[in-house]
């Protein structure tokens, strides 16, 4: 990166800043249903099984919930509290099992170390600095097992200016992704919603 993101966007290294795009219902990134790609990935093929899975920043937790109706062991970690005020709520209308922590994932627990059998992401690795992705990365690695899979719904790739949401290179992204991963799955052809149709893909890497 040729500049410090930190210093342009300080406030998306604080939980106060996400907590009030969500309060003032700016959460424009929020779909309201769980991602029809991740929907599309449990309910119609066979490339991941039930298992313990982590949803990172997991925001109002529909996809979480989504994976607790099918009987994942889930884990849901975001950086807002408001946020996950709104899942817990949901998740007990549902009476469905699940766990959310309220955490930066850079500091999450190391108890959950080699814990995950999954770690599925959408719309966090574009929300971080970028100059920490390829850390983020790395720990993903650290708290997935060792037949562990990142599950990655990766956006935007249409190398769009400014952020968050901060658009990723795909290529520079599985330069760092190979140095911990292999590549199990590539797509481009799945089932976006409208806005972002052309601008995201799927990747599986073990």
């Amino acid at each position: 990166m040729n500049q410090n993101i930190d210093k342009i966007y300080p406030q998306i290294n604080l939980s106060k800043f996400w907590d009030d795009l969500y309060i003032s219902k700016n959460d424009n990134w929020t779909l309201n249903n769980p991602s029809p790609v991740f929907v599309h990935l449990i309910e119609k093929t066979n490339l991941i099984e039930k298992g313990r899975i982590l949803i990172l920043g997991c925001g109002k937790g529909y996809d979480a919930l989504f994976a607790a109706q099918n009987n994942f062991d889930v884990v849901g970690v975001d950086f807002s509290e408001e946020a996950l005020g709104y899942a817990n709520l949901l998740a007990v209308n549902e009476n469905l099992k699940l766990k959310f922590i309220h955490q930066d994932f850079f500091e999450l627990d190391e108890n959950y170390k080699n814990h995950f059998d999954y770690i599925f992401e959408y719309v966090t690795f574009c929300a971080v600095n970028p100059d920490r992705l390829n850390e983020l990365i790395k720990k993903c690695y650290e708290y997935l097992n060792e037949n562990g899979r990142l599950i990655t719904q990766l956006f935007p790739v249409d190398k769009r200016e400014g952020g968050p949401p901060f658009s990723i290179d795909k290529n520079m992204f599985y330069e760092e992704a190979k140095k911990y991963f292999h590549l199990e799955y590539y797509s481009r052809n799945i089932n976006s919603i409208n806005p972002r149709k052309g601008k995201e893909i799927l990747l599986i890497l073990k």
